[in-house]
């Protein structure tokens, strides 16, 4: 796992997190987070899948207030917009990342859309006729075939509308969540507009390898109604010391589950010092795991930049046929054991 830091690096890290709520919100306000799915995805390290600002005051944001061409709000109409189009008649794609985020009311507004897709080939086939008829192209990542995207693989795609640059990402395994958690995420999700994950789903696809992604897992934390939940994924040493407080049985249930729950018993400096040690070790699980599908994909890496020029010349579902072709020989449909 993760070493800690100099001590005064972690003392100063870990202020943040013994702050009252209040004064936490107020520390956020303006700030600029970068988050991506984390799906294994190719994406180049200075890319992301969105910008977006902490919101001060939830429940203030119009998701589809009017807005000019060219803002982020306009941006997440558009995602909106496609949603339905890949929901038209079944449900099949449900919102996740940083979108996810806006509609928890974390964040006002995300570059780029990401979706959770039904793994089965109705799905995928119905979500790129939809891309084709934007004129959206592939970006460097799997093809959007069941053979890659049960391996945990990600698709990733491009287009141009109303003077926007549209990127969509999409997978059928979203990192770290239980496939009965997905499985209860369908049923939630029926009929629902717009379908999004829940706070839990998101908090765990949060766990990445970036550090300011967590302060988003603190606050989902406090969206959950369920103790049991609010203990496993709060990133607040004050919060967990009055959770501890309030349910002392269930701290002794989940210790095993999150070790850091043996501190919670009112030293917060020992406690914000173990939140900082776990979300190290968690980014370096998250690196471990990017860097097996980077190790996959470096052949397919080195023939992208040939094939994608290839691509460019085509249309979408020519293209998709093209690059599956392409893909059969080169790139793994699952990691090598």
């Amino acid at each position: 796992g993760a070493t800690l830091g100099p001590a005064a690096k972690v003392r100063c890290q870990a202020r943040f997190y013994m702050l009252p709520c209040s004064q936490r919100r107020g520390a956020r306000n303006g700030r600029k987070h970068a988050q991506a799915s984390q799906a294994p995805h190719f994406r180049r390290r200075a890319h992301s899948d969105g910008v977006f600002r902490c919101a001060a005051a939830r429940g203030s944001l119009a998701l589809e207030r009017a807005a000019s061409p060219g803002s982020l709000a306009r941006q997440v109409t558009i995602y909106l917009e496609l949603t339905r189009e890949f929901n038209a008649g079944r449900l099949r794609a449900v919102i996740c990342s940083g979108q996810a985020a806006v509609l928890h009311r974390l964040a006002i507004a995300s570059k780029d859309g990401v979706w959770v897709l039904r793994e089965d080939a109705e799905a995928l086939d119905h979500v790129l006729a939809v891309l084709a008829r934007h004129g959206a192209r592939y970006r460097f990542g799997a093809p959007l075939d069941v053979r890659w995207m049960s391996g945990g693989w990600s698709a990733h795609f491009e287009f141009q509308r109303e003077g926007l640059r549209v990127r969509t990402d999409f997978f059928t395994r979203p990192p770290r969540v239980a496939p009965g958690e997905l499985d209860r995420m369908w049923v939630e999700q029926e009929g629902r507009d717009p379908p999004f994950t829940s706070a839990r789903i998101l908090a765990e696809m949060k766990k990445t390898d970036r550090q300011r992604d967590y302060p988003f897992i603190g606050e989902l934390a406090r969206l959950m109604d369920d103790p049991r939940d609010q203990l496993l994924y709060s990133r607040s040493a004050d919060d967990l010391i009055e959770l501890a407080r309030r349910h002392p049985e269930l701290v002794r249930t989940l210790v095993a589950e999150r070790a850091l729950l043996s501190r919670s018993a009112g030293n917060r400096r020992a406690l914000a010092e173990a939140l900082q040690i776990e979300m190290l070790d968690l980014m370096e699980l998250n690196e471990r795991r990017l860097a097996a599908y980077a190790a996959a994909s470096s052949n397919w890496a080195d023939v992208w930049p040939a094939l994608s020029r290839e691509l460019e010349r085509m249309p979408l579902i020519e293209a998709h046929a093209r690059m599956v072709a392409c893909a059969s020989s080169v790139l793994p449909e699952r990691l090598p054991p």
